[in-house]
């Protein structure tokens, strides 16, 4: 499986990014390969959220469904696994 590692370093508390990388809305500015995503229901972001979105990816838009399992862990303890059926 292709592997992605990258570092950019930003001038703010730790929480804050985290905070805004975990908001459906933020996840298509920071990730280009995203055309879309929304959370399932509202309210805070903790175990059992959903997240719902597209990414377009060698030129296919896959529809995907990922639940995080860590939504307060930091990265790299932070996990948002595929959930939908046949997306690994």
């Amino acid at each position: 499986m292709p592997v992605i590692d990258e570092t950019i370093v930003i001038a703010r508390p730790a929480g804050e990014v985290f905070d805004f990388l975990m908001r459906a809305d933020n996840l298509p500015r920071w990730d280009s390969s995203m055309l879309e995503c929304v959370q399932v229901g509202s309210g805070a972001v903790t175990m059992g959220t959903r997240y719902r979105g597209a990414s377009k990816i060698l030129g296919r838009r896959i529809e995907w469904t990922t639940e995080p399992t860590r939504p307060h862990a930091p990265p790299p303890r932070a996990r948002l696994p595929a959930i939908s059926p046949g997306a690994r």
